[in-house]
């Protein structure tokens, strides 16, 4: 994964992501979600690829690699999604039709105390402990 991540060029995400904000698809408070995420890991130790060009093409918010260095796509929705299942099978099917061999589906209830503290439990346990062939939901 690191190989593919260094392959990718900086001015098709930037368009990307002008392409996704324009279409109104990304929400701030996402993105605010995922940093916090994000600085959590890398303050235990953890590894982040963060880029908007794997949400676009992978539908994948982060990857993730902790203790065992082995990197995990891991997707963040908020519990409030009504289409929370289907939206679950499509990324799976992205997943899968990407060869990436397993995943982390997150909800997450904002209004929940501590949330991004166990969202980070999750991702850095998974990241370390799911098996090939694993493509997890939570909750």
């Amino acid at each position: 994964m690191t190989s593919l991540i260094n392959k990718i060029d900086q001015n098709k995400v930037n368009k990307a992501f002008n392409m996704l904000a324009m279409s109104g698809e990304f929400n701030q408070d996402d993105g605010e979600i995922i940093i916090l995420i994000s600085k959590n890991i890398i303050e235990r130790g953890g590894e982040i690829w963060q880029n908007y060009i794997l949400d676009l093409s992978m539908a994948t918010d982060v990857m993730i690699s902790y203790n065992k260095r082995k990197p995990l796509c891991v997707q963040l929705t908020s519990l409030s999604d009504e289409y929370n299942q289907n939206k679950y099978q499509d990324w799976q099917k992205t997943l899968k039709n990407w060869g990436i061999d397993r995943g982390l589906f997150l909800s997450y209830n904002p209004n929940e105390k501590n949330f991004v503290n166990q969202l980070v439990n999750l991702a850095t346990y998974n990241s370390d402990h799911l098996k090939t062939g694993t493509y997890l939901k939570f909750p």
